[in-house]
């Protein structure tokens, strides 16, 4: 897809670098900017710098850095067309391009990413769901055993899949009436 720079600067000014940094990188305040250990690297010090008000990231020890742009592309290990547009998606900015075509292909691309992470919602809730009726009271049990509360469960979304190769597939299917072609797109 050729991007329009009106997008590719929209998501360069919109997209909030600490916000995408924090996710995959602990951060601790060091004056003006925020302290981590590079995701780049093997290392144990925190070399990784962010600078929110530049919107900027340096690690001063193997020397990347850059934008929210630049961090998505090397962590995802994707190009930066496929960067911007899920920056664009996170943050609902419109997408630009020079050819109708080229934006109704990125609508319905969407618009199926957008369903499949409905299905994997649904397959999330399924899981927890499981942990929480009578037959994962196996799984609360060990999971009480490692010191995880009820509270911690439900904030990190931990499930438990009930036995049978195929529970999850029926209910996907059957209960909830997803296309078979979608579910397994979904994984």
């Amino acid at each position: 897809m050729n991007l329009d720079a009106r997008t590719i600067d929209e998501v360069r000014q919109r997209a909030d670098l600490y916000d995408i940094v924090s996710e995959r990188v602990v951060l601790k305040r060091s004056g003006k900017d925020f302290r981590g250990i590079c995701p780049f690297h093997e290392g144990k010090s925190p070399s990784f710098s962010v600078n929110p008000t530049r919107n900027f990231y340096k690690c001063f020890s193997c020397g990347v850095g850059g934008d929210s742009v630049s961090f998505i592309m090397r962590l995802e290990k994707i190009a930066f067309t496929e960067a911007v547009l899920a920056l664009a998606r996170r943050y609902n900015i419109p997408v630009h391009s020079h050819s109708p075509e080229e934006r109704a292909a990125y609508t319905r691309k969407l618009s199926r990413e957008q369903q499949i992470l409905e299905i994997l919602e649904q397959a999330a809730q399924f899981y927890q769901h499981a942990r929480q009726s009578p037959i994962g009271q196996v799984a609360r049990e060990y999971l009480q055993r490692r010191g995880l509360s009820d509270e911690t469960c439900q904030h990190f979304a931990i499930g438990y899949a009930p036995p049978g190769w195929n529970a999850l597939t029926t209910h996907l299917l059957e209960r909830k009436r997803y296309p078979a072609p979608l579910v397994e797109a979904a994984g």
